[in-house]
Formats: structure tokens, C-alpha cells, sequence
């Protein structure tokens, strides 16, 4: 019977540069593989394919290699819009186990990511507050009339 080592075990770990083309700048890339640990025990570790982390690119956040697409879109789209995993990677042409990938680095950083979301959402907010769309503003003015 093989068990799964808890979260606790898990190995991260990143690899700087070697991408070529245009990223010679340092970028840190993550993917999900399953290593056999003496005694039946699994544990997931974290290698370089599936995420990347580029200054200057989406703000350094990490994001689906070769792509703009945030860890924390992904997070968003599956978490908070109900999209499956195959759902996400169908719309945006990803390969799943980058989808995938993605969920595995957000629960590996879960807090650093959602104060991220929530920091965004406080943003979006105040935007909206202080910048309100024709419509709004329309129905404003004829609400005092």
C-alpha cells in the first residue's frame, strides 16, 4: 500500500534562468512530479516546466509558463467561477497539467496569493466606486430628478 507524504513534505524548489529567447531575465519555473520515497511514501515536489516567475512580466507575478496568464487567474477562474481544470485549459489552449500546476503552486502559497486577490478586489472597488460607467451615472441623475 503507498501513502501519501502531507503537505508538510513537500519539496519546492526553483530553477533560475535557461529558458532562452527572451527570458534572460531570472525567472523561477515550477512543475508537479511524484518521486517513491523508501518505505511506499509519495511526495509531490515541485521542479522547473509549468510556472514561471519573471520580473516585469505580469507584475512578477507567477504565471502559466510562455503565457500572461496568473497563477491566481487560475485560482479566480476554477476557485471562485466554478471552471474545471479541463474547462480552463480548453478556453485558454493551456495543457492541463499546467492548469493543474497552477493549483498545486497556489496551495503551496496560498496566503501570499489570496491577500493578492483580495488586495486586487479592494482595488477594483474603489475604482469602481470612484469611477462610475455611463449607466450608473445616467440612472444616478435620474434618481435626484
Amino acid at each position: 500500500m503507498v501513502k501519501i507524504a502531507d503537505v508538510n513534505t513537500i519539496h519546492r524548489f526553483g530553477v533560475r534562468g535557461g529558458f532562452g529567447g527572451d527570458r534572460d531575465s531570472d525567472a523561477v519555473a515550477y512543475n508537479e512530479a511524484t518521486i517513491a520515497l523508501r518505505d511506499g511514501i509519495v511526495m509531490k515536489q515541485i521542479s522547473k516546466e509549468h510556472i514561471e516567475i519573471t520580473p516585469g512580466v505580469r507584475g512578477g507575478k507567477p504565471r502559466i509558463a510562455g503565457t500572461r496568464i496568473a497563477v491566481e487567474d487560475i485560482v479566480v477562474m476554477h476557485l471562485k467561477m466554478g471552471q474545471s481544470p479541463l474547462e480552463i485549459a480548453s478556453k485558454y489552449d493551456l495543457p492541463l497539467a499546467s492548469v493543474y500546476a497552477a493549483m498545486a503552486y497556489y496551495y503551496d502559497n496560498r496566503e501570499q496569493i489570496d491577500r493578492r486577490i483580495e488586495e486586487n478586489e479592494a482595488f477594483f472597488e474603489a475604482f469602481k466606486q470612484n469611477n462610475p460607467g455611463r449607466l450608473e451615472e445616467k440612472l444616478r441623475r435620474l434618481r435626484v430628478e
